[in-house]
């Protein structure tokens, strides 16, 4: 098999995985199925696509699909592309803000660490990130879970060109794609949820998933590429956040509230998953 073709095999099996995901999230396979076969025939997006077959109709598909941002980068990291979901979520008003942007114009250096690390990862193997968990910033100072997935843009020579995604929140476990429900582990996502105001061990993570502590890590480590313990501690930070938020507690007080053994454990935590210290997040509320 020649490389073109090799390549034209490759991106029609990542439509079809993007499909799938996004199958996942609405539930309705043949809304997916048509918005693909318009993506197919129409006129490119920008010459940034104009020979690797992708379309313009992706900008029709993901303005219409309820909590899932789009976004398109080239091979230097920079935005080409954002759905109005995304422009919201970084407090853009057009387009034409966005463009020749990069993540680290919005967010703290330690924050897009591991955003950066992912699109290396795309960019240079041109391999699929898919479903990939996260604790990310929805808007400028809610913490929520989402479910990322980046696929390389090939040319019709194979080489990368850059890479498309998709980000969505994972709030309701109904939005989990099936295969997570399968290993035992999205039941985790509410109970944490309800036990965020301590520390919770493998152990117990493992009894509540109905699995063996060995099988539990091998889930996080196949399906999300962490450990339930990096897990565990998200989920206490996301429900600290909204403590900072919504409350006028002291930063000490939310650090024990929230299983930190102290107030410097805890902005030593928030600092290198977020980028920002405590106080910092609350001065973004002002």
């Amino acid at each position: 098999m020649g490389k073109g073709v090799a390549a034209r095999y490759a991106n029609r099996y990542r439509y079809r995985r993007v499909r799938d995901v996004l199958s996942d999230c609405l539930g309705n396979q043949n809304r997916i199925n048509v918005a693909f076969t318009r993506l197919k025939k129409t006129h490119p997006l920008t010459e940034f696509f104009s020979d690797s077959g992708t379309s313009e109709s992706f900008s029709d598909l993901f303005e219409h699909i309820p909590g899932v941002r789009f976004f398109v980068k080239d091979r230097e990291g920079r935005l080409i592309y954002g759905n109005r979901a995304l422009l919201q979520q970084l407090g853009l008003d057009d387009l034409r803000e966005l463009i020749g942007t990069k993540d680290q114009d919005y967010y703290p250096a330690e924050y897009c660490e591991p955003i950066l690390k992912d699109d290396h990862y795309v960019l240079s193997t041109g391999d699929s990130i898919v479903d990939r968990v996260e604790l990310g910033f929805n808007g400028p100072t809610t913490l929520d879970w989402f479910f990322t997935t980046k696929i390389p843009v090939l040319e019709h020579s194979g080489e990368v060109k850059g890479l498309i995604g998709i980000s969505r929140i994972c709030n309701d476990t109904s939005l989990i794609p099936q295969f997570v429900h399968q290993n035992g582990i999205a039941g985790l996502f509410k109970w944490l949820k309800q036990n965020s105001d301590h520390r919770v061990s493998t152990g117990e993570m493992a009894k509540h998933a109905g699995v063996s502590i060995r099988q539990l890590r091998k889930h996080f480590h196949d399906t999300f590429g962490t450990t339930p313990k990096t897990f565990e501690l998200e989920a206490r930070l996301r429900s600290a956040s909204r403590a900072l938020m919504h409350t006028s507690l002291a930063i000490s007080d939310i650090a024990t509230d929230y299983g930190f053994c102290d107030q410097s454990a805890f902005t030593n935590q928030f600092k290198k998953r977020l980028g920002l210290t405590p106080s910092q997040f609350r001065l973004r509320l002002n």
